[in-house]
């Protein structure tokens, strides 16, 4: 049997770019003083994705700039919005050149906006027979998605079929648009029925089967001040319905088959990786020395930390493991921590190492007040061997650890409770092939 064909990939750049900023990670800067959080988490997880899924076809697709058709239908459409914030504004030429330096299709269609660009493309491939996955967290797309049509959010590795739609918001993909005409959308600032809320709403559509039935059928709901709010806002609804709904017949100068990647321009992505100070970056691209564990060091610096707590924040997994001056965790005290977010990605950071020529080290409160949003976020997954000792230690010092989702040691155990050894040693030796 021949493989199933790659779906195409439909990145919303702009969700992505969004998500990054307001990730919770300290502020980024170049030496120069530019800020890159942004573009630093955007590329991460586009990286993340090219090599997790090694699309064959795929589009990152923009808003463009000015005003969309949705302006022109409510003046006060996103109105609640800030303008864009200082620090994000000078980012987005340096978003649009790793999209151009990594050789990815990239588009915006002036008048629209991503999700209408989006949801053109998704019609046109879903008539040709091919699968689409949509990349991207905005519960709008979710009125995308089918038996062919996936949502895929990557921050929290969480895809979206019908299913996965009717369980988060109550009805399936083919009513999300009416019943966000219903709730409303904050977001963009889209009134919908004072009142009703997600059950109601959910509810309402099961009832009568689509928002034009339940406009037509109105003298038919049952609870009475229910019906009057309703009838009092029957314009409300019907704007937020042209508001939610998607343009899926935009002229588009490409087809979905010419979706196709080009080789990425090395060079150019080496220079603006060295520009923007993104050295986790360089060494995955192969730009560092191709030695084992090239990408290990050691974290002397306040802004060499702070790097790394981004670098595992976009990663979304993260492993870490406590040195100690005893195997009492309650009288033991730390000399620093391990953390590793990614294959040869891991770092040391000392905080307790006093010996002859030791290097200045970070002070230690320094050090875990920087780490505490990682280590205390229950959404991060987490990895550590003997994680009770750990626990214990960095409960001693203010740090409540949650997410962890595996500790290889007791899996080593439940796999096979009559080895003799489940401690790091015998399992590196073992699975690795590793003698530490």
């Amino acid at each position: 049997m021949s493989a199933e064909p790659q779906p195409l990939y439909l990145v919303d750049g702009t969700n992505f770019v969004f998500r990054a900023y307001y990730t919770p990670m300290p502020p980024l800067t170049t030496a120069a003083g530019l800020p890159t959080k942004a573009v630093y988490g955007f590329t991460g997880m586009l990286l993340r994705l090219l090599r997790e899924r090694r699309p064959r076809l795929i589009a990152i697709v923009f808003d463009a700039e000015g005003r969309s058709f949705r302006d022109d239908l409510y003046a006060d459409y996103k109105a609640n919005r800030r303008a864009t914030p200082e620090d994000l504004a000078p980012q987005w030429p340096y978003v649009f050149k790793v999209v151009e330096a990594l050789g990815l299709p990239m588009l915006s269609e002036p008048g629209v906006e991503a999700d209408d660009v989006i949801a053109t493309l998704t019609r046109r491939a879903r008539s040709r027979g091919m699968r689409v996955v949509v990349v991207s967290s905005d519960k709008d797309l979710m009125q995308l998605v089918g038996d062919d049509v996936a949502l895929y959010d990557t921050m929290k590795e969480k895809t979206y079929g019908p299913a996965e739609v009717r369980e988060k918001l109550g009805v399936g993909p083919e009513l999300v648009s009416d019943y966000l005409a219903l709730v409303g959308d904050t977001s963009d600032n889209i009134k919908g029925v004072p009142g009703v809320g997600p059950k109601t709403a959910a509810d309402l559509l099961a009832e009568f089967g689509s928002l034009d039935a339940l406009l037509a059928g109105l003298d038919s709901v049952k609870r009475p001040k229910l019906r009057e709010t309703l009838f009092a806002n029957l314009e409300v609804v019907r704007l937020a319905r042209k508001l939610t709904g998607l343009r899926d017949d935009l002229a588009l100068p490409v087809e979905p088959e010419a979706l196709e990647p080009r080789p990425l321009d090395r060079a150019a992505c080496e220079s603006l990786f060295r520009e923007l100070g993104f050295s986790r970056f360089l060494a995955e691209l192969g730009a560092a020395q191709p030695v084992v564990r090239a990408g290990y060091r050691t974290i002397l610096t306040e802004a060499e930390l702070d790097e790394v707590v981004a670098a595992a924040r976009v990663a979304g997994e993260l492993a870490f493991d406590t040195e100690t001056t005893s195997l009492d965790a309650v009288r033991a005290s730390l000399v620093g921590i391990s953390l590793a977010w990614g294959d040869g990605e891991a770092c040391y950071v000392p905080v307790g190492h006093q010996y002859l020529g030791a290097p200045k080290q970070l002070a230690l409160a320094t050090v875990l007040e920087r780490l505490r949003p990682l280590l205390e976020d229950p959404e991060l997954p987490k990895v550590a061997q003997n994680h009770k000792y750990d626990w214990v230690v960095l409960r001693q010092h203010g740090i409540d650890v949650r997410g962890v989702r595996c500790d290889p040691m007791i899996a080593s155990y439940l796999l096979d409770p009559s080895r003799q050894s489940h401690g790091l040693d015998a399992l590196a030796k073992e699975h690795l092939g590793h003698a530490m």
